[in-house]
């Protein structure tokens, strides 16, 4: 039998992507995280369905009728559901909205089944066998959000969509996953509707053309000669509507609700054909997997997964304490104006893989609950309150009332611990039915060295409760708790291994006092178990980085010529207050300021190079210990002075996201934001607490970063703003800059988007050295951080403890665009080949 072509096309919703958890649930938890708590769900689920109908009306198809976009249609609908839930005229948090929008424009809102990316790739790569050429599609009622999710759920997404102008020609050498769209967005009608259906086929002439050369005309003309089969999950649209429309259809009928499919009388194509011979309902089906999908000659033995290869990722709290740590008496303790900078920024989170204990002879959760305790006797500024002076004319709370001048100013942080309402640590307990191997594959570094890391996948595993924030009101969780500072969450998995995560606010810990704080915890279980001596204390003192600061901090000026030293420093100073720096979401200068007429005291940021709503990828890339060498030494060739294996392995990363960009050609600049903890040049030692960080611009033109042969010109630049921002006396010229800024949350020496890259280092922080004694090895750590277009991070790769931090080589995680990804993933320079 000759033969055929098939064009195969599914639903969206329900059938190849599902929300993480009900929309309404996310909408809450995002709000709350933000610090908007004055509500309950039902009254959320009410006026989210109010506000989506009133906007539905006002704009319809979400406001692609009326001109609007859908972009601003959702803002209009999210900013209209919390504002009829505000209980006074406080505005809205500025990144609710945005927060929002990015959530369900990725897999941050959705999920899919376990395996099915993989089953697509596999499906693109081996044919099947009975059919000559395969084009699959999406057709789906929805907005334009449905390319950018399955984009960031691993899907290689065609840019040919329906109503949008694509150059074919472009198309004919790639390949897709998903090789078109129709949305009813773009067509204007939606399922059942058959004309939906025909725009697909018109989204297949396109193909056809693209592929063979042939006119559109030519190609349309073929359209009758293709099979074409819709698989969904509702009978009235899917069913009904591919059906009318002459198409073979597939039902995927979890609910059972289709009860006999000989009745859908309406498949017959002829007065003689049984429908059944017309239709597969999946679950008649409960063996088959999709690597088998079309093997069968006939379409109605269709193959497709009722269950996942590995089912989506359960995880249960077993329990849930909050830790209260004794103090001896009440404290309030200013934190440095570094640590002060920070009070915007991500939480500072980090989950650790270990593998199952060889010691049988305790009880896992609780050793480590136990442990934790006696831990955090020595860290009695995370059981407390982090708080915020937020008056500029001097009245301040009464335990603030001794702080030095410089740290009674507005914006300036402190902790205050030893009260009767200390909000203590949260400790969660949870049990997961993942293993360890489904988490992190124990070959990665060496058969993987390009590998997806799923951040969504390991969010899972923090605790679920909001950080307090410093610069937002005081909330309390459901049971009447306030917010903790510091969350950790201890998940036993299936195989015997556990996964350990850590999620704290910011101004209390980098990465090097988290790792401080695991490495201490881990000590003190040693001890517990007798296989140790006690554990060192920490060093909670923030005011001897302010110490540090040149001049006069407290005067009530700044000195001039301090600040025109500042001002010469490559750091970047972009102003959130600037009247050109209003950002993509709603957003209001701090009162008493918001009133006055205020002068920029930088630059505005430049929003047009960063679309916060595309979508992001995120993979690790492993670097091996002779990959490392490479490129130390060629980085070394010919330079003037002794450049580090980390500016290496910057650089060449810098290198390759640039060309991945398409920044080849660009002669202007580009910045790697880079992250350097100050203890170093201040003379502190690893166990001195807080967030003592500051962000330096490298900056070159974008052409000399992408090229292939200057890695030693892009070292040498990493090498020379490296050293010129880690002098004392530079760093101590900032610490007076920053102590007479109006609020030191007002600058920030940072952006993300295509001309930018903000890069966290953990290099050396030993992030694998953590032995709680009883036999658990640490498989894999990951910084979870916010899935935006720039941000990467750099640590040593897991293995046998060595005497340098590159001795397993290093892992490299980097987010960006995912488009750019795509390109990034072919580089064939990413990888050193003459190692």
């Amino acid at each position: 039998m000759s033969k055929r072509n098939l064009l195969l096309c599914f639903d969206a919703f329900g059938t190849l992507i599902r929300p993480v958890r009900p929309v309404a649930q996310q909408y809450a938890d995002v709000a709350r995280q933000c610090g908007f708590t004055n509500f309950n769900d039902e009254e959320l689920q009410a006026a989210f369905k109010s506000s989506f109908k009133q906007e539905s009306k006002k704009n319809p198809n979400y406001g692609k009728e009326t001109g609007l976009g859908a972009t601003n249609w959702w803002t209009n609908v999210i900013h209209n559901t919390f504002t009829s839930l505000a209980k006074d005229s406080k505005p809205l948090p500025k990144d609710l909205a945005p927060r929002l929008l990015h959530r369900f424009a990725s897999k941050e809102g959705y999920e899919t089944e376990s395996g099915l990316v993989e089953a697509f790739k596999k499906l693109k790569q081996n044919p099947p066998q009975h059919f000559d050429s395969l084009v699959i599609g999406v057709i789906t009622n929805s907005d334009d959000r449905i390319p950018s999710i399955l984009s960031s759920l691993g899907l290689a997404v065609s840019p040919l969509r329906y109503g949008t102008k694509s150059d074919i020609s472009k198309l004919k050498d790639k390949t897709y996953d998903i090789d078109f769209h129709c949305m009813s967005y773009d067509v204007g009608v939606e399922k059942p509707d058959k004309r939906i259906f025909g725009a697909a086929e018109h989204m297949l002439a396109q193909v056809i053309s693209a592929r063979s050369g042939k006119t559109l005309s030519e190609s349309e003309g073929e359209i009758n000669r293709w099979q074409k089969v819709y698989v969904g999950d509702d009978y009235a649209k899917d069913v009904l509507g591919s059906a009318n429309a002459g198409w073979n259809p597939v039902l995927l009928d979890p609910k059972d609700e289709c009860d006999n499919i000989a009745d859908l009388k309406h498949w017959r194509s002829s007065s003689d054909e049984k429908p059944e011979g017309k239709v597969c309902k999946i679950e008649d089906h409960p063996d088959a997997t999709f690597d088998g999908v079309f093997q069968e000659h006939d379409i109605s033995n269709l193959r497709y997964p009722r269950k996942s290869v590995m089912a989506a990722i359960k995880i249960s709290v077993a329990e849930s304490h909050r830790l209260k740590i004794t103090t001896s008496q009440e404290q309030a303790i200013p934190l440095s104006l570094l640590d002060s900078t920070t009070a915007n920024f991500s939480n500072a989170s980090a989950i650790w893989l270990f593998g199952k204990p060889t010691r049988d002879d305790f009880n896992l959760a609780y050793h480590l609950r136990e442990s934790l305790a006696r831990t955090l006797r020595f860290y009695p500024q995370w059981g407390g309150h982090l708080k915020a002076v937020k008056s500029t004319d001097g009245t301040i709370p009464l335990e603030a009332k001794l702080f030095p001048s410089h740290a009674r100013r507005f914006g300036r942080l402190y902790a205050h611990y030893g009260t009767d309402d200390d909000p203590g640590v949260e400790f969660v307990h949870a049990k997961c039915d993942a293993t360890l191997k489904s988490l992190y594959p124990a070959d990665r570094t060496s058969k993987q060295p390009f590998w997806k890391c799923d951040s969504s996948v390991f969010q899972k595993f923090m605790a679920p409760i909001a950080i307090a924030q410093p610069l937002k009101d005081t909330v309390k969780d459901e049971n009447g708790q306030l917010f903790p500072l510091l969350a950790i969450q201890i998940t036993e998995l299936s195989c015997g291994g556990f996964a350990l995560a850590l999620n704290g606010a910011h101004p209390l810990a980098d990465a090097t006092t988290l790792v401080t704080f695991i490495k201490h915890w881990a000590q003190e279980s040693r001890e517990v178990l007798r296989d140790t001596l006690p554990a060192s204390m920490p060093i909670f003192n923030p005011a001897l980085i302010d110490n540090q600061a040149a001049g006069a901090i407290d005067a009530d000026e700044p000195d001039l010529d301090i600040l025109q030293r500042v001002r010469s420093l490559p750091m970047h100073r972009f102003d959130w207050w600037h009247p050109d720096s209003t950002p993509p979401w709603p957003f209001k200068i701090p009162s008493p300021f918001d009133k006055q007429d205020l002068e920029p005291v930088g630059k505005p940021m430049p929003w047009a190079e960063w679309n916060v709503v595309e979508p992001v990828s995120n993979y690790v890339v492993h670097l091996s210990q002779k990959q490392v060498t490479c490129l130390w030494k060629r980085a070394n060739e010919k330079s003037s002075q002794k450049l580090s294996q980390h500016d290496a392995i910057l650089s060449h990363i810098w290198s390759c996201i640039a060309r991945a960009r398409g920044l080849e050609n660009d002669t202007d600049p580009i910045h790697c934001d880079l992250v350097y903890g100050v203890r170093s040049s201040f003379q502190l030692k690893e166990d001195f607490l807080g967030s003592p960080v500051v962000m330096m611009n490298i900056e070159l033109p974008a052409c000399e970063v992408a090229n292939t042969s200057s890695i030693n010109q892009v070292a040498t630049q990493v090498r020379n703003t490296l050293k010129t921002i880690s002098d004392p006396s530079n760093m101590a010229a900032h610490l007076h800059s920053l102590a007479f800024e109006k609020s030191p949350q007002r600058i920030w020496q940072a952006f993300l988007g295509r001309r930018h890259i903000l890069v966290t280092t953990w290099a050396r922080a030993g992030i694998y050295d953590v032995d709680f004694g009883f036999g658990s090895i640490c498989r894999y750590a990951e910084g979870v951080v916010p899935e935006m277009d720039g941000n990467v991070l750099i640590k040593e790769a897991s293995g046998p403890l060595g005497k340098y931090w590159t001795d397993n080589g290093v892992d490299v995680s980097i987010h960006i665009r995912t488009e750019d990804m795509e390109r990034l993933i072919r580089d064939p320079l990413l990888f050193p080949v003459d190692a």
